[in-house]
């Protein structure tokens, strides 16, 4: 945490005491008029309280975590999808085989990679994704973590919605983080996604037979291009070498062609 969040931090810190020895003295004060002016005394704790939290969400620099952080982001991400297809349990793991395994990456991917609709489920789970990214940001990064568990205290024990602070803070985390997911989880072809059941204790057996088949397969049908011409014409080469005379009857319908 820098020097500059510290200074936010302890100016909303002493207004978070002043309101607490305001709030107790109240509680204590015999005096009807005195605890009119403790009470007023509050409220305007409270409002500086607030523009207080305020500016330390501002100078704990909420708005530009997801950039600062892209590259844990995306780390995290990847080894959520990496670990999801290792650790994968299909209904019954003795039946899976190559023919098994064909039918899931078919329904997993779309154009040869890992589909968008998959990449949601994997990554967020019915959550949004901002929600995601939120959460991931406060558990890794110090300074978010800090000001986060701040200002729940805050919202706890004076009643401020401090959570709004932090949501506005956060309004470009939804886009930012479903371009991420997209682009993370496109990275994942069928190749890779195959590797990964490899190493699945349940799939791996029927991941390589797939895999094997698919390496025969690909051979075949690479032997079968390298054979083929560039171009058509090439197909026929005896008939190319024939010298053949052409000539054309041409003219209006009904003049006598044939």
């Amino acid at each position: 945490m820098n020097e500059y969040v510290q200074e936010k931090r302890k100016a909303a810190e002493d207004l978070l005491k002043q309101y607490y020895q305001l709030k107790n003295r109240a509680k204590y004060e015999a005096d009807e008029g005195k605890r009119e002016e403790l009470a007023k005394g509050q409220k305007e704790c409270r409002t500086e309280l607030k523009r207080a939290c305020s500016d330390l969400v501002e100078a704990a620099g909420f708005a530009g975590a997801p950039v600062r952080c892209s590259g844990m982001v995306d780390e995290t991400a990847r080894e959520i999808i990496r670990q999801y297809f290792i650790r994968f349990t299909p209904g019954k793991p003795g039946a899976v085989k190559a023919s098994g395994i064909r039918s899931y990456l078919a329904r997993v991917t779309e154009g040869g990679v890992l589909s968008d609709r998959m990449i949601y489920t994997i990554l967020f789970n019915g959550n949004a994704p901002e929600g995601w990214l939120l959460n991931l940001l406060t558990r890794e990064d110090e300074t978010l973590t800090s000001v986060s568990r701040f200002l729940r205290r805050v919202h706890e024990k004076t009643g401020l919605n401090t959570k709004y602070l932090i949501r506005d803070a956060c309004i470009g985390y939804g886009d930012f983080m479903q371009d991420h997911a997209l682009r993370i989880g496109r990275s994942f072809t069928e190749k890779t996604i195959l590797s990964l059941l490899e190493k699945n204790p349940l799939l791996k057996n029927g991941a390589a037979a797939y895999g094997k088949e698919e390496r025969k397969r690909n051979r075949i049908k690479n032997g079968l291009l390298d054979a083929m011409p560039e171009t058509y014409p090439d197909l026929f080469p005896l008939a190319r070498q024939k010298e053949r005379h052409f000539i054309l009857h041409i003219g209006p319908t009904n003049s006598g062609k044939s």
